[in-house]
């Protein structure tokens, strides 16, 4: 029974830093403050990781429905109401966040980590980016 639910906790937690990571990476500084570049630096930032967290919560509700079709149901009825994007955007958020999630992604752009994710180039990413779990 305990094995069972190790993967959920394990998940959960994974979950809970990555939280705990964003919200320890805000800073309380007024944006006025900033220069120019540190302001585009982070829109940047802040782009990222909410793509990686909404890869991660839609990998998660993926896992939780039987199929790919009735994920495909649910994107087609919440899709407008939760700004989902195209399908094309929500398979590149969850590949990356499927890649990423125990990665460093500083000083890659969005569109290479949507590249480095892409399941046609898993062979080679392995190599370049290891898991650090690995």
């Amino acid at each position: 029974m305990v094995r069972q639910r190790l993967p959920e906790v394990v998940k959960e937690n994974q979950s809970i830093a990555l939280e705990k990571e964003f919200l320890n990476n805000v800073e309380k500084t007024k944006l006025s403050d900033l220069s120019f570049d540190d302001l585009v630096s982070r829109y940047i930032s802040i782009t990222a990781q909410s793509y990686l967290m909404q890869g991660l919560i839609l990998l998660e509700i993926r896992e939780r429905l039987i199929s790919d079709i009735q994920f495909g149901q649910w994107i087609k009825e919440a899709g407008q109401e939760l700004f989902l994007g195209s399908q094309s955007l929500i398979t590149k958020k969850m590949n990356y966040a499927r890649f990423f999630k125990d990665r460093d992604q500083s000083g890659i752009s969005l569109t290479a980590c949507y590249e480095i994710s892409a399941p046609i180039n898993a062979d080679i990413a392995d190599k370049v980016l290891p898991s650090s779990t690995q």
